[in-house]
């Protein structure tokens, strides 16, 4: 766990509509009413002129930066702070465990639909799960612990993973969607789809692509590569 990021994220998303329903966020209140009275304008700060990316990039120190850590080291050193990382550690085992339980069925799963295994290192940093959490970050995964459904963890790692071997137009957001959200949740969960699950300004994109893929993932062999050149236009 990196608690300063954790802490840096716990501020950066303090608007009402960053919070999931239903999870408890008191730890996360508190932690934000304790670093705005340690320092309301780095507080600010971080709210509105601060880039997470920028803060996993540790090569460019600002004297800015400098400041902001020494400001997080006080942050993460507070008794409110360690409540927080008590729920997130226990957010992190859970996932991991998860993770490691579908690991070679999923890995199979993914290689199949693909046509290829699909190798890389991706570092997937853990925040509170009162936080609406999901994000590629050139490789930095940042996510939180979810039950919506079965798998949802590791349907969604694979998912903000797919998000670093693909580009970032709808098509291909949707590909990922049928991909990851649809097919590998099928297989796993042993249900078929449609409904889709995925983002609701996707629907047409991914209604637009089933024919096409239900087609794709009865030839063999398979090339996800060809499907999305296919299929990609809007960037």
């Amino acid at each position: 766990m990196n608690s300063r990021l954790i802490a840096a994220y716990v501020i950066q998303n303090s608007s009402s509509d960053r919070f999931r329903e239903g999870v408890d966020r008191k730890r996360i209140v508190d932690l934000q009413n304790r670093a705005w009275e340690m320092d309301s304008g780095l507080y600010r700060y971080i709210q509105h002129g601060f880039s997470i990316l920028d803060y996993l990039d540790s090569s460019t120190m600002s004297e800015k930066t400098k400041q902001l850590n020494e400001y997080l080291n006080f942050v993460t050193n507070t008794v409110e702070m360690q409540k927080v990382l008590d729920e997130v550690e226990k957010a992190l085992n859970l996932v991991r465990n998860e993770w490691n339980q579908n690991l070679e069925q999923s890995n199979i799963a993914i290689a199949d639909i693909l046509g290829f295994e699909l190798e890389g290192n991706w570092n997937v940093y853990i925040q509170h799960s009162a936080i609406k959490t999901g994000a590629n970050l050139s490789g930095d995964i940042l996510w939180a612990h979810r039950t919506d459904w079965k798998n949802y963890n590791t349907i969604y790692l694979w998912h903000e993973i797919l998000h670093s071997t693909f580009g970032h137009s709808n098509e291909e957001h949707a590909i990922i969607e049928l991909i990851a959200d649809n097919e590998l949740r099928a297989r796993l969960n042993k249900i078929t789809y449609p409904p889709f699950e995925g983002h609701d300004f996707l629907g047409d994109f991914r209604e637009h692509l089933l024919p096409d893929w239900q087609k794709y993932l009865k030839s063999t062999p398979r090339d996800i590569k060809k499907f999305v050149a296919d299929h990609s236009v809007t960037k």
